[in-house]
């Protein structure tokens, strides 16, 4: 009877002590959990010239900023949503913040717009933009809107890229014709077939690069480029071994394929435009300008600042010279260009 007793006691005892022991753990914890604020506000506010509505022009890029500002501080980051509630305009036309956060114990944070040129033609687009949503938690925001009315840009330029460049074997051995020294030229003619002196496009380039602006000072009219071989490369074996270093070359003939890069940024779309294949030049031509029959590229007519790139055809109704004419105005060209 006494042995049953004195272990009823230890087990009493021992039961006493894990409750002592788990009472005091119970008691070291939930002592360092947060408080949320309450009566947080939140605010917008734009930084000038931002304004609620504005007309802005892609071409200047504008970009404005805008504040979102609490009236005290909370425990915990908050997050506003940013995002496109109308408008024409899509994602391409603009950038922004899809979404402002005003770290814990922070009282701001700042939020961009920016406007973004391109060259597609367009008509004039709208952009309505929403700060602040249902999502808006730990903070009361009512969402403001900003808006844009945005203005295509329409580039005064004409880009122009000529390209000529085309791979084949040489004796075996893989290369290109901007590999080697093979060089052609495109000059730019007037409606009477007469240099206009602009040689931008016949600069030892491969590709040739060409933009015509008012800065050109070409007036309204129409105009031809055509190409003018400057150098073989030697790729026939011809005389030019001394200054193109390559001697004997072994190829299979081809046809060079010309064809022309366009594009008036906001007015032309880019694209491009094969030469005609009965005008493309072979491997077999020698240097040199040869006939109207064969070097035509493409027409350019401009008349009050619109550009209109055509084929041949025109250029067929409308010329009425001879190749010995367009070959002195070529030959004059290229002693004028001092290339």
């Amino acid at each position: 009877m006494k042995k049953i007793t004195k272990q009823f006691l230890f087990c009493a005892l021992s039961l006493s002590a894990l409750t002592f022991v788990s009472c005091s753990k119970d008691d070291a914890t939930g002592q360092s959990q947060l408080e949320v604020a309450t009566g947080v506000i939140a605010s917008v506010n734009f930084t000038a010239p931002l304004v609620a509505a504005q007309t802005v022009n892609e071409f200047d890029e504008p970009s404005y900023t805008y504040t979102i500002t609490l009236n005290k501080p909370q425990s915990k980051d908050i997050h506003f949503k940013v995002s496109q509630i109308a408008g024409t305009a899509s994602s391409d036309d603009y950038t922004t913040d899809a979404e402002i956060v005003i770290p814990a114990y922070a009282t701001s944070a700042t939020g961009k717009i920016s406007i973004v040129k391109d060259c597609t033609p367009e008509s004039t687009e709208t952009l309505t933009l929403q700060i602040g949503d249902i999502t808006t938690a730990n903070a009361v925001l009512t969402p403001v809107t900003v808006s844009f009315t945005i203005n295509n840009f329409l580039s005064d330029s004409l880009d122009l890229t000529f390209n000529y460049s085309k791979a084949f074997n040489l004796s075996g051995v893989a290369t290109s014709l901007c590999a080697i020294s093979y060089d052609m030229d495109f000059y730019l003619l007037d409606s009477t077939f007469t240099d206009t002196g602009i040689y931008d496009a016949a600069a030892s380039g491969c590709p040739e690069h060409l933009t015509l602006s008012p800065a050109s000072n070409l007036p309204d009219g129409t105009y031809y480029i055509f190409y003018d071989i400057y150098d073989t490369g030697n790729i026939n074996g011809g005389a030019n071994t001394t200054t193109d270093g390559i001697n004997n070359a072994y190829h299979d003939p081809f046809t060079i394929p010309i064809s022309v890069d366009y594009e008036r940024c906001g007015g032309i779309t880019a694209g491009n435009f094969p030469q005609e294949s009965q005008f493309a030049p072979t491997t077999t031509k020698a240097a040199g300008y040869q006939n109207p029959n064969t070097n035509f590229v493409i027409q350019i007519d401009i008349m009050n600042g619109v550009y209109t790139l055509k084929n041949s055809i025109p250029l067929v109704i409308a010329s009425g010279r001879s190749a010995n004419n367009i070959a002195a105005t070529i030959a004059q060209a290229r002693r004028n260009n001092g290339k």
